[in-house]
């Protein structure tokens, strides 16, 4: 049965919305699988996910977006700035990176200006962007390296991967903090939308967010990875098409049991708008597990075919446990399946189970009758 009250839904919004969080979006490299992912800030959704244009650093790299793309720098790599479109992440362009020793690890952008962070030498560069114009450099003094950010004429670094300093974006003179990383953690990317500051955590993996004039942690979102850049925008990402998804087709309550050792059935219900024979059913993903069986079939008897699915419990449970934690008996939690089109263009959808963290029917049948047996 599809979850979809009202009611619900509001339950959902409350539990996954940061609450300070302004619409916008983030972009956040997930070092661990070389991905560059788009989150949406309000929900805290993956909207969407594709490839690095090379791997990945394992430590800081760079990530900035403009109005005219996106560009990305292995913080140890080719030391080749990339441009991408950050909606399908084609690769659009490339230049070298400024600096000395060749080693850049933070980008920002602000209008027409890329910043880039090379932490051998502590400098940080000016480019513009239409022409490639070397615009001029300057020096921290203060070892800066990991991060860097932007926006409406501040620009941020972090400081030895620990904390986070406003410069003079001409002079780089320091004109606002330090602040500490929360919690004392190290940061391995940074992101400035023109209201808030976002920090890619590395020991607890995820965002803080934080006030830009006092420092103070605002929110965090968990990930099931530490992110090696970050990159942000006031701008909400394009939405992705939607998929009618339904968790336990036929079933009434959405149950996830923890303890089930079988497989899960979900369907990706057809429609004037979604042609199940158009999805790219290699792609489909549910919170991040991939199907183990997929076939055609009407599952709602309504004469268009559906995609029946089946996932593999244990393995939902586990993704699910990464990414939420400690899994309580009754919490409600929102499974989002994701994919693509033939043609490529992203789609999402969701509904909502609850946890139940209880024996399997089995389990409870072994136990009687080892229990009966011990009696006699």
């Amino acid at each position: 049965m599809r979850i979809l009250s009202a009611l619900c839904a509001l339950v959902l919004t409350a539990v996954s919305m940061p609450q300070n969080v302004r619409a916008g979006t983030i972009y956040a490299i997930d070092g661990i699988n070389d991905e560059i992912v788009t989150l949406d800030m309000v929900t805290a959704d993956e909207l969407r996910r594709f490839p690095t244009p090379e791997p990945s650093s394992g430590g800081p790299d760079g990530l900035a977006v403009t109005a005219g793309g996106m560009y990305f720098v292995n913080g140890n790599g080719s030391n080749i700035v990339i441009s991408l479109d950050p909606a399908t992440g084609s690769v659009t362009g490339s230049f070298p990176a400024p600096g000395m020793f060749g080693g850049s690890d933070g980008l920002a952008a602000m209008g027409d200006i890329l910043f880039a962070l090379e932490p051998a030498s502590d400098t940080i560069s000016r480019i513009r962007l239409s022409t490639g114009e070397m615009l001029g450099s300057c020096t921290t003094g203060m070892l800066a390296g990991g991060g860097l950010a932007a926006e409406d004429g501040r620009l941020f670094a972090t400081l030895g991967l620990a904390s986070i300093v406003e410069l003079n974006p001409d002079t780089c003179l320091v004109v606002g903090g330090p602040f500490p990383v929360p919690g004392g953690d190290l940061a391995l990317g940074l992101a400035f939308d023109g209201e808030q500051l976002y920090v890619g955590s590395f020991i607890r993996p995820g965002i803080h967010t934080l006030d830009p004039d006092t420092g103070a942690a605002l929110e965090f979102l968990s990930l099931a990875y530490a992110p090696t850049g970050l990159a942000a925008t006031a701008e909400v990402a394009a939405p992705l098409c939607s998929f009618d998804v339904d968790f336990r087709p036929g079933s009434a309550t959405n149950i996830l049991n923890l303890s089930s050792r079988g497989r899960i059935p979900v369907a990706l219900y057809g429609s004037p708008f979604v042609d199940a024979g158009d999805v790219d059913r290699d792609s489909l993903a549910l919170s991040g597990v991939a199907a183990e069986h997929v076939a055609f079939e009407d599952v709602d008897g309504d004469g268009v075919l559906d995609l029946i699915l089946h996932f593999r419990t244990q393995a939902l449970v586990s993704s699910l446990e990464a990414e939420h934690g400690d899994l309580q008996d009754g919490m409600l939690l929102d499974v989002a399946l994701v994919g693509s089109r033939m043609d490529g263009s992203s789609c999402r959808g969701t509904d909502a189970v609850r946890i139940r963290n209880g024996e399997t029917r089995r389990e409870r049948d072994s136990r009687s009758r080892n229990n009966r047996r011990g009696s006699r």
